[in-house]
């Protein structure tokens, strides 16, 4: 992510799980590693198990308008008008150039390994 003040490198696993909830760990930055956000739906949980504490929104729709979610990502692709494909020698990238005229956040990738189809 990069701002015009900074520019900072996040990791983080996204998964869907049993009851079609969504989940993102974040792997790095290591000040903040192990932050949990688990989406059902309908309620938003944060886990932050180094701390051992959790904050739950209850009724929280606006989860997928968050543009760090992969389904949130699949939905802007599906509807864009300016989305492109490209393959490199080991990985297909999905590319949206958002409409919503925010200039921090102009372009957004998705990369995927030909052989796993595991997204990163």
């Amino acid at each position: 992510m990069e701002t015009n003040k900074n520019k900072n490198k996040y990791v983080v696993i996204q998964s869907l799980e049993k009851g079609n909830i969504s989940k993102q760990e974040v792997v790095e930055p290591k000040n903040i590693a192990g932050v949990v956000t688990q989406y059902d739906g309908a309620n938003l949980k944060i886990i932050n198990n180094n701390l051992n504490l959790s904050n739950t929104f209850e009724n929280y729709s606006y989860v997928v308008e968050n543009k760090l979610w992969i389904n949130g990502f699949i939905e802007d692709y599906k509807k864009s008008n300016n989305s492109k494909v490209t393959t490199k020698e080991n990985e297909i990238i999905l590319e949206i150039k958002n409409e919503d005229g925010n200039k921090y956040n102009v372009y957004r990738k998705l990369y995927i390994d030909k052989k796993t189809r595991k997204t990163y």
